[in-house]
């Protein structure tokens, strides 16, 4: 009797001991499941909040993209000007000249020439701001171009144009060719200006000299 007693009590500890430890146990899992799910909810707010930092990352980019598209200035295209050579000068070279129409004549292989004007031939382009070839022609002689080949680097040339404006040259250089060189007249780029007379101990060549467009200036300017 005192044996099934004491084994029992030892049970009935057992139990008691067991039933600590379950209750303990469930406390612990409880504050182990608390600490767990605390820090999944505060993991999912970090998830969240970095979500919501990407996207205003994304949304400060594309904010600073459009702010930076935004200051870039647009680009107005230069609006063409252009009028026909009606006078030319170049007050380095004491030239001041009137210029006419110059055409060229394929029977006689000649070009319109006159003893006191400067002519501009057709063919060519008309002074403009944008593109090509202005080609104007006069005699070696005195009055005309007679003082031209004294030119120097740098020196400017301005041409009226029937428009009212005026378009202003820098002189490059100069080149010497034949009357049969025609690629002058196949020039495309920038806008030149080409002047031309005669040269040599005979007056057999041609001498070309190539200005740059540096200006326009405006109708009410002149």
């Amino acid at each position: 009797m005192a044996k099934k007693k004491e084994q029992f009590k030892n049970v009935k500890d057992a139990q008691k001991s067991l039933g600590k430890f379950g209750i303990q146990g469930i406390r612990l899992a409880a504050r182990h499941l608390w600490l767990f799910t605390g820090a999944a909810l505060i993991g999912v707010g970090l998830l969240s909040g970095g979500f919501d930092l990407i996207k205003s990352l994304g949304v400060d980019k594309n904010t600073q993209a459009h702010a930076l598209t935004s200051n870039v200035p647009v680009q107005t295209p230069i609006p063409l000007i252009s009028g026909t050579p009606v006078h030319i000068s170049i007050p380095d070279v004491s030239i001041d000249l009137n210029v006419v129409p110059g055409f060229y004549n394929p029977d006689k292989k000649s070009w319109t020439l006159s003893l006191k004007n400067a002519h501009f031939a057709t063919i060519t382009s008309k002074s403009n701001n944008k593109e090509g070839n202005t080609f104007i022609y006069a005699h070696n002689r005195k009055g005309v171009f007679n003082s031209l080949p004294k030119i120097l680097p740098g020196a400017q040339a301005v041409v009226k144009t029937d428009s009212g404006h005026s378009f202003v040259y820098t002189f490059e250089s100069s080149t010497i060719t034949s009357p049969e060189d025609t690629s002058l007249f196949q020039y495309k780029g920038k806008p030149i200006l080409v002047l031309q007379t005669c040269t040599g101990a005979w007056y057999q060549d041609r001498q070309l000299f190539v200005f740059n467009f540096t200006d326009v200036i405006p109708l009410t300017d002149n």
